[in-house]
């Protein structure tokens, strides 16, 4: 979790250096919000509503990169986030750093209509304790993966904006921990934003950096060989780590910059799996497989987010349903090397954490 955010960090700081006409600002927004318990055995943990407050800086890009122009020069920025979790007495509090993206569908001089998408690190105050706390089956680790996505309508005017934002908040460790459910909340924030120069659209830098983009040399084919480590818990042996390890080879084509295709094969060797067949009376020393996945690729410079579903090719014993999915990250450096971090999941059940290193070739 926190090489995932350390990823998206390392990304949004270096498009703060990005050149061309800049503005920087600040906001407040104030949160209310009710807790979804989205499994039966979670019924017992919503008990009052959701109040919290974040506090942002941030940068509204306008530079000559590609996915700048694409997106109608979005917005960079830091999140600092606080809010309950529905349940204090159980759950306690949530307290964050994010960093986030928002992308316009509509921007005009006074009227904006966004996706804003929010990726951190969070801190909850109270998670499971055998001992003291055997109720909170949502959370078992201190650290959480933060993540908020929204819809947000900003009203902006001289240096000032107001806006209304609705959006899912999720918290969960990826299963690195036991037992990890996790909590999805659904809030409603307003905010209010200053402006450290004239919050004016230039459309004359916007058109004249769009024509003078040249796009036809840029590489659209990467082959990706990836490794990677991973490792979690399971819910009937809260004190025992289990390895994963494994492998993917990727092939990758940009259609129209910043949407791609990828299509890659994946092998893994999940050492909790072993002890799960131990308990049908099924002894291995190891139980490899393999898969194919289709995914879809959004280029933001350097960074680039996955979205995919594969299939089990060879899976000898079934443990889990035979579609499998990933979201995930990753970071190219000196144009050749990644760093990739992925959370693997059947549906809306995590199964591991992949942190891994590779190359990228073409």
């Amino acid at each position: 979790m926190k090489i995932l955010f350390l990823i998206i960090l390392l990304s949004i700081l270096s498009d703060f250096k990005s050149i061309g006409q800049t503005k920087y600002g600040v906001e407040f927004g104030s949160r209310f919000g009710v807790l979804i318990p989205h499994r039966p055995t979670m019924k017992h943990l919503p008990q009052e509503n959701i109040f919290g407050f974040d506090f942002s800086v941030f940068k509204i890009v306008s530079g000559l990169k590609n996915w700048h122009l694409t997106y109608k020069n979005p917005k960079i920025g830091l999140t600092v986030y606080h809010s309950n979790l529905g349940n204090q007495l159980v759950l306690g509090k949530c307290s964050g750093l994010a960093s986030w993206l928002e992308f316009p569908f509509i921007k005009t001089q006074n009227h904006t209509l966004s996706l804003n998408l929010r990726l951190g690190l969070a801190h909850v105050s109270k998670p499971f304790d055998l001992n003291t706390n055997p109720t909170n089956i949502a959370l078992s680790s201190r650290f959480n993966c933060l993540a908020i996505g929204g819809l947000q309508y900003l009203f902006s005017w001289n240096k000032f904006s107001c806006g209304l934002r609705i959006e899912l908040t999720h918290l969960s460790n990826a299963a690195l921990e036991a037992p990890n459910l996790g909590l999805n909340m659904i809030q409603t924030s307003f905010s209010v934003g200053y402006h450290f120069s004239k919050n004016k659209l230039n459309l004359e830098l916007y058109q004249s950096s769009k024509e003078k983009k040249d796009t036809s040399k840029t590489k659209r084919d990467h082959l990706y060989f990836l490794g990677f480590i991973g490792q979690k818990q399971l819910f009937n042996y809260l004190n025992e780590n289990f390895k994963v390890l494994g492998g993917t080879v990727a092939y990758q084509h940009v259609f129209t910059l910043p949407v791609g295709l990828e299509v890659g094969f994946d092998i893994m060797n999940n050492q909790s799996d072993i002890k799960l067949l131990a308990d049908k009376e099924i002894y291995v020393n190891r139980n490899l497989k393999t898969g194919a996945y289709l995914g879809y690729v959004l280029t933001l410079n350097h960074l680039h987010f996955l979205v995919a579903m594969g299939h089990y090719l060879y899976d000898p014993y079934s443990l889990n349903d035979r579609l499998y999915h990933r979201v995930g990250l990753r970071y190219t450096f000196l144009n050749r090397f990644v760093i990739n971090t992925t959370l693997k999941s059947h549906w809306g059940n995590a199964d591991y954490v992949e942190i891994g290193i590779g190359m990228r070739f073409g």
